[in-house]
């Protein structure tokens, strides 16, 4: 037997694909919600409550070691290394030193420049040189417990003479203790997420997610993790608006000198 093919209006058609979409994002929010259950069974570390730490100005000399691994496959990629080379109240220069081939934009030479502990004024962690102004706070010591603190910057990547606009939310979540290389610590844990409209034109939005753990007893953070994602900008025919995982880095504390 022949099944008549049901004629359907164009206003039906429009209708019928808009029930499809919004089937198919209840079927996401469900999926979200699965993820977030189980995500929610284990067990997170123990955190306590308390004060954000004193950031003290480092002394001449002090140096801190890093091993930097690619976050996916847990990959040593390289050793990264600073030294005070400038540390006073008009600001803190820490030399570079690299052996390997990062994943980030630290190079040997390079010279990392912060206003004061731990403002930055110009570094390569995120993939280039960039300078920020005002400076960036990686870390907001005046921010009370799991209070969210905006801070907006113009961000230069030398040469290029346009600046990117940041905005940059961070959050003290608390105290907890950690284990690297160089030893266990208690450790002020800040996590912080960058958004912009990256000057690459390649790229469009991005946002980069990004956790350090403060150790006062190091003056420095021990371990540091930097992930995110960027959007491929809307002029790129047959790809626009793809969200693309960008690289996820992490660096652990292997040595230190006070």
């Amino acid at each position: 037997m022949m099944v008549k093919p049901i004629p359907v209006r164009r206003g039906q058609i429009s209708m019928i694909r808009n029930l499809l979409k919004r089937a198919s994002w209840v079927r996401h929010v469900a999926t979200l919600a699965v993820l977030a259950a189980v995500a929610g069974c284990a067990a997170p570390p123990a955190r306590l409550v308390g004060a954000p730490p004193v950031l003290q100005l480092p002394k001449l000399g002090q140096s801190w070691q890093f091993r930097e691994l690619d976050g996916f496959s847990d990959r040593e990629l390289a050793r990264v290394g600073f030294r005070v080379t400038r540390s006073d109240a008009d600001g803190v220069e820490l030399a570079v030193t690299v052996d390997g081939q990062p994943l980030s934009g630290l190079r040997e030479g390079q010279v990392e420049r912060y206003a004061r502990p731990w403002d930055v004024l110009e570094d390569a962690s995120y993939g280039r040189v960039r300078r920020y102004t005002p400076a960036m706070p990686l870390l907001r010591a005046d921010a009370p417990l799991e209070t969210r603190v905006d801070d907006r910057m113009r961000v230069e990547r030398p040469p290029k003479p346009r600046a990117e606009n940041w905005i940059a939310l961070s959050r003290f979540r608390g105290w907890e203790t950690v284990t690297v290389p160089a030893g266990t610590f208690r450790v002020a844990r800040y996590e912080r997420v960058m958004s912009y409209y990256d000057d690459d034109p390649f790229r469009w939005r991005t946002e980069r997610r990004e956790t350090l753990w403060y150790a006062p007893e190091v003056q420095h953070w021990v371990r540091r993790e930097l992930a995110g994602t960027w959007t491929r900008p809307p002029y790129q025919r047959g790809r626009r608006g793809e969200v693309l995982r960008d690289d996820w880095i992490v660096w652990e504390l292997t040595a230190y000198t006070p």
